[in-house]
Protein backbone atom coordinates (compact mmCIF):
# COMPACT_ATOMS: atom_id res chain seq x y z
CA UNK A 1 0.00 0.00 0.00
CA UNK A 2 1.07 3.11 -0.62
CA UNK A 3 1.95 5.10 2.54
CA UNK A 4 1.67 8.80 0.91
CA UNK A 5 -2.34 8.33 -0.07
CA UNK A 6 -2.50 4.13 1.47
CA UNK A 7 -3.81 3.21 -2.08
CA UNK A 8 -3.14 -0.22 -2.85
CA UNK A 9 -0.95 0.71 -6.41
CA UNK A 10 2.58 -1.04 -5.53
CA UNK A 11 1.23 -3.95 -7.27
CA UNK A 12 1.35 -2.02 -10.41
CA UNK A 13 4.81 -0.31 -9.86
CA UNK A 14 8.07 -1.28 -11.60
CA UNK A 15 10.44 -3.26 -9.42
CA UNK A 16 13.85 -2.48 -10.40
CA UNK A 17 17.64 -2.61 -8.91
CA UNK A 18 19.66 0.04 -7.28
CA UNK A 19 23.31 0.15 -7.90
CA UNK A 20 23.97 -2.14 -5.09
CA UNK A 21 21.57 -5.12 -6.52
CA UNK A 22 18.96 -3.92 -3.71
CA UNK A 23 15.53 -4.56 -5.09
CA UNK A 24 12.78 -2.01 -4.71
CA UNK A 25 9.44 -1.29 -6.37
CA UNK A 26 8.22 2.05 -7.78
CA UNK A 27 5.33 3.64 -6.72
CA UNK A 28 3.32 4.30 -9.76
CA UNK A 29 1.23 7.59 -8.03
CA UNK A 30 4.32 9.35 -6.40
CA UNK A 31 7.09 7.49 -8.17
CA UNK A 32 8.65 6.71 -4.36
CA UNK A 33 10.78 3.97 -4.36
CA UNK A 34 11.11 1.42 -1.38
CA UNK A 35 13.16 -1.26 -0.61
CA UNK A 36 11.63 -4.86 -0.35
CA UNK A 37 13.61 -6.27 1.73
CA UNK A 38 13.43 -3.25 4.88
CA UNK A 39 10.23 -1.48 3.18
CA UNK A 40 12.26 1.92 3.80
CA UNK A 41 12.01 4.48 1.29
CA UNK A 42 15.00 4.90 -0.95
CA UNK A 43 13.72 8.73 -2.21
CA UNK A 44 12.02 9.90 1.26
CA UNK A 45 12.83 8.97 4.80
CA UNK A 46 9.55 9.66 6.08
CA UNK A 47 7.68 6.88 4.13
CA UNK A 48 7.79 3.26 4.57
CA UNK A 49 5.68 0.16 3.63
CA UNK A 50 5.20 -3.02 5.55
CA UNK A 51 7.65 -5.89 3.92
CA UNK A 52 7.35 -9.82 5.29
CA UNK A 53 9.80 -12.81 5.16
CA UNK A 54 8.66 -14.34 1.73
CA UNK A 55 10.39 -18.03 0.85
CA UNK A 56 9.62 -20.37 -2.05
CA UNK A 57 8.97 -24.23 -1.42
CA UNK A 58 7.97 -26.45 -3.99
CA UNK A 59 7.16 -23.85 -6.73
CA UNK A 60 4.64 -21.95 -3.74
CA UNK A 61 5.47 -18.83 -2.57
CA UNK A 62 5.03 -18.37 1.26
CA UNK A 63 4.51 -15.14 3.37
CA UNK A 64 5.20 -15.15 6.89
CA UNK A 65 2.19 -12.27 7.60
CA UNK A 66 1.47 -11.08 11.43
CA UNK A 67 -2.56 -12.30 12.95
CA UNK A 68 -5.36 -10.77 10.75
CA UNK A 69 -5.90 -8.72 13.86
CA UNK A 70 -2.57 -6.95 13.89
CA UNK A 71 -2.31 -6.69 9.91
CA UNK A 72 -6.10 -5.34 10.22
CA UNK A 73 -4.49 -2.61 12.93
CA UNK A 74 -2.03 -1.78 10.33
CA UNK A 75 -3.84 -1.28 7.29
CA UNK A 76 -6.83 -1.16 7.54
CA UNK A 77 -9.07 -2.90 5.28
CA UNK A 78 -12.07 -3.91 6.34
CA UNK A 79 -14.65 -2.04 6.30
CA UNK A 80 -16.57 -0.68 9.75
CA UNK A 81 -20.04 -2.39 10.38
CA UNK A 82 -21.12 0.33 12.73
Amino acid sequence: MCPHKRAFVLDHGLVGDDPQGNLYVSCPLHKRNFNLESGKCTNDPELSILAFKVREQSGLIQLNLPPADELQDVIGTEKCTS
